[in-house]
């Protein structure tokens, strides 16, 4: 793991002692390091005097950041050891270790990776493909560093070297590159190919190891890079949208080792990942200020839609709900003084960053999950209101899933001016309550709330009349996009068309 200060050490070590797993944090500030040791996270000093606090990935410091991290990578290695690394916003659910080692037996079927030095999680969004086709399916996906495991061999302390040195690089392809990931990426795959790799001849079914397609330079021989499951180290989307390896609830036999809070639309800092965990049960820690909070929630009742499958236009009608929903709970919340907390919100599409995808093409869901089956089903709250922007404006609100005992709830009747001590309290069905009105002192609330930014998918198979009903397509605006080769239609949850 490795943290600057105010970028989740504390998440850090909750996390590690739910999966009882020791990390070891490398510190590059003396805030962190006295931050962590407290926690009681192993943790070492390794400053670099030319980094500075941008963090973005198109700065050097970043680039500079990567190198020193995968240096002290290779330092470990060196001193005996194999390295797991963890990007801080990763949460391990358990011992991952016996899987990686695969010494005790086919562990979730650890044999089909075991030749890898190097494995990597990886973005891809069919679970249930990755599951039956292994690596001849994750070759054709993005890796993500996020989630690594490097052995403490020849091969895995060659690896480590080339990818500090191409990090370094300051000229040729490389040098253009801004991120350890990317690097990743480009060192696997043969130039100007695609895939680019492959698994080895002769290898079995479901074997998970890839051969890259390009030889690392200081051996001119290829290196065995291993798919990770995304049934077992799971990303954003695999979590928090297709609730992967659960039914109703209920695990199947399958549990996850680690989930990673990619596939955030409210921004990637500390904030929009803890509630991304709040809102699923995977935060440990509570604000010690909030012990005493008394807390608002409300009921979603069923809407009038107009299929079982997930099409755009009943999205329309459960987005519009949602956010109507939101705007009544606050206003409310504010006038009882509580924090809202948030139940889960129903949806029937996907959201894609920037708009740029084609969900239509992929029965409303991201393409790449077409046949995934999570929708109808409930999303995150950043896919229908920007928290930055409510925390931003005064709004107290946590989900209702990190709330003691949330089905304790009682009913308030705050429309007839009641009031109760309780410390939570729901509104019923928010439907029949009647609105509130904010006060002057909460107008940038109430804005933040009932103005969020617009929900945008591309056409890129054929014009988005084609694709779209008539009356479907005259709720939101249409717009070219990517040169002019395709079109992006984008359609706002507030505005009167697109309710029901």
């Amino acid at each position: 793991m490795r943290a600057r200060a105010g970028e989740g050490g504390e998440g850090s070590g909750a996390v590690a002692s739910r999966a009882r797993v020791r990390p070891v944090l490398v510190a590059l500030d003396a805030e962190t390091l006295d931050a962590a040791r407290a926690l009681g996270v192993a943790t070492y000093r390794a400053e670099y005097g030319d980094l500075n606090d941008a963090a973005d990935h198109a700065s050097e410091s970043w680039k500079k950041f990567c190198a020193l991290m995968v240096k002290e990578l290779r330092a470990v290695l060196d001193a005996g050891f194999d390295v797991i690394l963890s990007d801080v916003d990763v949460v391990w659910l358990r011992d991952a270790a016996p899987y990686f080692k695969c010494e005790s037996g086919d562990v979730d079927g650890c044999e089909e990776i075991r030749g890898a030095d190097v494995m990597i999680s990886s973005d891809n969004l069919s679970p249930t493909m990755d599951w039956e086709l292994g690596a001849r399916y994750a070759m054709r996906g993005i890796f993500n560093t996020g989630m690594m495991f490097i052995r403490n061999t020849r091969a895995g302390k060659d690896f480590l070297s080339d990818w500090a040195r191409n990090l370094r690089a300051k000229d040729g392809a490389y040098s253009k590159l801004t991120t350890h990931q990317q690097v990743f990426n480009k060192m696997a795959r043969e130039e100007n190919a695609w895939p680019g790799l492959d698994v080895a001849p002769g290898a079995s079914a479901k074997t998970r190891v890839l051969q890259s397609g390009s030889p690392l330079p200081s051996t001119g021989s290829p290196f065995a890079i291993g798919a990770l499951p995304l049934r077992l180290f799971v990303n954003g989307h695999g979590y928090f949208m297709q609730w992967v390896n659960r039914k109703d609830g209920v695990w199947d036999d399958v549990k996850p080792y680690a989930v990673h809070a990619t596939y955030t639309f409210d921004g990637s800092g500390g904030e929009a990942k803890r509630y991304r965990f709040q809102e699923v049960g995977l935060w440990a820690l509570h604000d010690a200020a909030g012990e005493d909070e008394k807390f608002l929630t409300f009921e979603l009742a069923p809407q009038n839609l107009t299929s079982e499958e997930p099409t755009i236009e009943d999205h329309l009608i459960v987005a519009s709900a949602n956010v109507r929903a939101l705007v009544k709970a606050f206003a409310y919340a504010v006038s009882l003084n509580r924090t809202l907390a948030i139940p889960p919100l129903p949806c029937r599409c996907d959201k894609v960053w920037s708009g740029h995808d084609d969900v239509f093409s992929a029965k409303c869901r991201y393409p790449g999950a077409n046949d995934e089956k999570y929708l109808p089903g409930t999303c995150p709250l950043d896919h229908f209101v920007s928290g930055a922007k409510i925390r931003k404006a005064g709004g107290r609100f946590v989900p209702l899933a990190s709330v003691p005992s949330p089905r304790a709830a009682v009913f308030v009747d705050a429309a007839r001016g009641e009031r109760r001590d309780d410390v939570l309290l729901t509104l019923g069905d928010i439907d029949r309550v009647p609105a509130l009105k904010f006060d002057a002192n909460h107008a940038a609330l109430s804005s933040a709330v009932s103005h969020p930014e617009p929900w945008c998918a591309e056409c890129l198979r054929e014009a988005c009349a084609s694709v779209l009903a008539a009356d479907v397509l005259r709720r939101g605006a249409t717009r070219a996009t990517r040169g002019g080769t395709a079109e992006m239609w984008c359609v706002s949850f507030t505005d009167p068309a697109s309710s029901p």
